[in-house]
């Protein structure tokens, strides 16, 4: 089993395992759609792969940290082996990547509520 953490456009996340035989038809079970790769350094995120073009809300969580725009349910995995090295398998996805999604998640709430509060004045 593998652990994922699957973010929704409303900046929502929560962590799953994912079986180590299927883990595509899970991804595209809950994003879905047929699904792109996005990568960085230490993590990968599975997105819809036509999210952008069907209408899907931006998932600004993700973008943030991914530096792209993303739309629509994005299931993130770690994607580094043991020794540190890309190999293009999925692995649990690890403690800091976990605090940088939840870090931007948090500011984007702050930020919504700022927007709340301008709003009244």
């Amino acid at each position: 089993m593998k652990k994922a953490l699957v973010i929704n456009p409303n900046g929502t996340m929560f962590t799953t395992e994912f079986p180590d035989k299927n883990t595509g038809d899970e991804i595209r079970r809950l994003v879905g759609n047929w699904f792109d790769c996005v990568r960085e350094d230490d993590f990968v995120g599975y997105v819809d792969d036509e999210g952008l073009l069907n209408g899907s809300d931006l998932n600004l969580v993700a973008s943030i940290v991914f530096g792209r725009y993303l739309a629509g349910v994005v299931v993130v995995f770690g994607c580094l082996n043991e020794n540190g090295i890309y190999d293009g398998r999925n692995y649990d996805i690890t403690p800091d990547a976990l605090l940088r999604f939840a870090w931007c998640a948090e500011a984007k709430k702050t930020h919504e509520r700022e927007i709340a509060l301008l709003s009244e004045i």
